[in-house]
């Protein structure tokens, strides 16, 4: 289903001067070259909301990201960016690993019927500085709900909800909420059951690490799809670090929570494989010799984040269309589709499953994509400023200031 290899091209000055057509063809003005003086500067405050041209960049980016130009400077952006500011350090990574021996640990203390595993972007290796630790309780063979609840009003409740299939899930969060504060696991006020989701879910927030984390019952499929994502994300960088990328730009827009009607962890990662098949088909390689022959010499970060903006803002139609990666992935037609879905992406685990199912906000997502892509495409080919710089965090945007007029 996916391609072997994807080669990373770093174009050296003299390759720049070759691909200068394609830069071009994406960023299509160019201004004549000036002279720029830098002297470091205190950060000004900065619109993050304002697309004009600004005459700084952030200090993050390397010299490379400087002093190339088009989407090859995009490229060294992105790789800048994701590698310093968004990929857990090795201090991170210990933290997140203590969160998670501290909550088995809790776990055990309340109950010896459950199983906790791990799974989402920690699992998928496709996690940020931000991202909150996702586990799921897995329920044991001689688990009896009568040495869960201690109270008999409890038990009776648990027992009418499920036999009436009402949320009897929220029952045993609700349980586990009052024993994770009881223990000092958590702070009232930094956790919370959301029963009414698809999913019902427990929010908290562990008080030694400040690491949040969401935890919830029964998500065996879950957690085996998380570590088929793993081998992706580690196989392949085009993915993994659009992937990345774009989900700290839709949390800095509040467009990365299902139950407020955002695009999920899982639900981003196939649009993103889905798109990789046509890249990968379109400008890497000759299917009719039948090996990876690389077609044209333009395959980086910067060029498939660029395409993969314009593609999804501009040419697929959301609304008439269905994507399915499964036996080799593709697009189906239909008009009007007859679920009341915004987005229609079929997991690739679940023929019934419509991950797009509660992303009502796609129509924004879709507006944000195309605003990035028109930033990108209008940008002076030649300019210092960051691609990104509207879309990130504001306190990333510690920056250098120039003498450019």
């Amino acid at each position: 289903m996916y391609p072997r290899k994807i080669i990373i091209l770093h174009q050296n000055k003299k390759k720049e001067n070759n691909n200068s057509q394609i830069n071009q063809e994406s960023t299509p003005q160019s201004h004549q070259k000036t002279n720029k003086k830098k002297k470091k500067s205190k950060s000004p405050e900065i619109d993050i909301n304002n697309d004009s041209t600004p005459k700084y960049y952030p200090i993050w980016m390397n010299k490379l990201s400087r002093c190339t130009k088009g989407l090859t400077k995009l490229h060294y952006e992105i790789l800048d960016y994701v590698s310093s500011k968004l990929i857990p350090n090795k201090a991170s990574e210990v933290l997140l690993k203590q969160t998670a021996l501290l909550l088995e640990k809790e776990i055990k203390k309340i109950s010896q019927y459950f199983d906790i595993l791990p799974y989402g972007s920690y699992v998928q290796k496709l996690n940020t500085v931000n991202s909150d630790l996702d586990f799921t309780l897995i329920f044991k063979e001689d688990f009896n709900i009568q040495n869960f609840f201690s109270d008999e009003d409890e038990i009776n409740n648990y027992n009418s909800n499920k036999k009436t299939g009402e949320n009897y899930i929220g029952d045993l969060l609700d349980f586990l909420k009052r024993r994770l504060i009881n223990s000092g696991f958590t702070e009232e006020k930094d956790i919370e059951v959301i029963s009414g989701a698809r999913v019902p879910i427990l929010k908290c927030k562990c008080a030694k690490t400040n690491i949040k984390i969401d935890l919830s019952l029964c998500r065996i499929q879950s957690v085996k799809l998380a570590y088929k994502i793993r081998k992706i994300a580690e196989k392949e960088i085009l993915i993994r670090y659009t992937t990345i990328l774009l989900k700290e730009i839709l949390r800095n827009k509040n467009l990365d929570e299902v139950f407020q009607g955002g695009m999920s962890s899982i639900l981003l990662f196939e649009m993103v494989c889905f798109f990789f098949q046509r890249y990968y088909n379109e400008y890497l390689v000759d299917l009719n010799n039948n090996e990876d022959k690389i077609k044209n010499n333009i395959t980086s970060l910067g060029h498939f984040f660029f395409k993969f903006l314009e593609y999804y803002s501009t040419i697929f139609d959301y609304r008439e269309s269905k994507i399915n990666l499964q036996k080799g992935g593709g697009i189906i037609k239909e008009k009007y589709w007859k679920t009341d879905a915004e987005l229609n992406v079929i997991d690739v685990t679940n023929d019934d499953n419509n991950l797009g199912k509660y992303c009502f906000e796609y129509d924004k997502i879709k507006r944000l994509f195309n605003k990035m892509y028109l930033f990108i495409r209008n940008s002076p080919i030649n300019t210092i400023q960051s691609y990104l710089y509207p879309y990130i965090n504001k306190k990333d945007m510690d920056v250098v200031v120039t003498d450019e007029e």
